[in-house]
């Protein structure tokens, strides 16, 4: 989902269409921004419902359940134009992605991986403090520029 966002915005800014680039742009930074919020969540909730064996009503993927069901019900029945859903669908996949990584343990090897290691390190306060973040930016940053060439 991020790697199609990130190529076809920097492929909008090179094109001069800025406003579609600005909108592709701001589908990463929802999705990016759906990824801390989870994070955020997960350090206040459990992230398994208590772990070890003791059975605890929430965690973050029950908590966070039923406001993807509502950004999905919103996407579906309450917007006529494409891109405010897109908008409520990227949030919505954004935690949805977060759960199944964080939870699951899902191992991610695409561009959105690498902008959900990014996401949790801002949270963190510690955003290219550690190896694998150094890696996710150049990743990010070798694949913009081979987009550009």
């Amino acid at each position: 989902m991020m790697t199609g966002n990130t190529m076809k915005s920097i492929e909008a800014f090179l094109s001069s269409r800025y406003l579609d680039g600005m909108f592709y742009l701001s589908l990463i930074g929802v999705y990016t921004t759906a990824t801390a919020v989870y994070r955020m969540i997960s350090k206040v909730v459990p992230e398994d419902g208590g772990g070890e064996g003791r059975k605890v009503l929430l965690s973050t993927p029950r908590v966070l359940s039923p406001i993807v069901l509502l950004l999905f019900l919103l996407s579906d029945h309450y917007f006529p134009s494409p891109r405010p859903t897109l908008l409520l669908l990227s949030f919505a996949y954004g935690l949805i992605n977060s759960a199944s990584i964080e939870s699951a343990g899902t191992i991610t090897c695409m561009l959105t991986g690498h902008m959900h290691k990014l996401a949790n390190g801002a949270v963190s306060g510690n955003v290219g403090g550690d190896k694998a973040q150094r890696r996710s930016i150049a990743v990010l940053t070798g694949f913009g520029g081979g987009v550009v060439l």
